[in-house]
């Protein structure tokens, strides 16, 4: 199983492979069941529009960082005003959201979650995204939530959410890494 092998310099926890990092206690990141409900809950709002939603996120995220929507080529070039009616956007801002919901409906199945957080970050090194887009991603989506949730997003939705973005953005990093030596040792 991929979550059980330790990467160099890193370490295991939960099965989930995450090199070392001084500035995270992954003890911190371990939900609790409160949280994981919290996480659920608060998730059900966003899912009864996945579309509607990630349109929305992905307009805040645009708005917060313009420089984002040039890495995407079939709207690059759409006006902000106009971009929640682009039809490529709204495929995306869906495809981002259920990927999202897939990892809400997986947060009790770890084997399951670890793949797919493995594989948004092997999709993600494809487009030579860094650690600090994802950190900006990371962010932007905790505040969107925050933002269009309202009195829903509690103070233990806002932990658990940002405990399992932090996660996201740790795997990616683990997943560079591990892509990095894999290319080294296979020049």
């Amino acid at each position: 199983m991929r979550g059980q092998s330790e990467t160099p310099q890193g370490y295991t926890i939960s099965n989930f492979r995450i090199p070392a990092m001084a500035s995270v206690s992954l003890e911190n990141l371990v939900l609790t069941e409160e949280e994981t409900e919290a996480l659920h809950e608060t998730w059900q709002l966003v899912a009864k529009d996945l579309k509607g939603n990630g349109v929305k996120f992905f307009l805040h995220f645009f708005q917060t960082f313009p420089e984002y929507q040039r890495k995407f080529k079939g709207f690059a070039d759409v006006p902000l005003v106009q971009l929640a009616e682009n039809k490529r956007l709204k495929a995306h801002a869906f495809t981002v959201l259920n990927a999202i919901n897939g990892l809400i409906d997986n947060l009790d199945d770890l084997e399951v979650l670890n793949e797919l957080l493995f594989k948004t970050g092997q999709n993600h090194i494809k487009r030579n995204l860094k650690i600090s887009d994802f950190q900006n991603l990371k962010e932007n989506l905790h505040e969107f939530l925050q933002l269009a949730l309202g009195e829903a997003f509690t103070p233990t939705a806002s932990v658990a959410w940002k405990k399992l973005l932090t996660t996201m953005q740790l795997l990616y990093r683990t997943t560079s890494y591990n892509f990095l030596i894999f290319s080294v040792i296979t020049q």
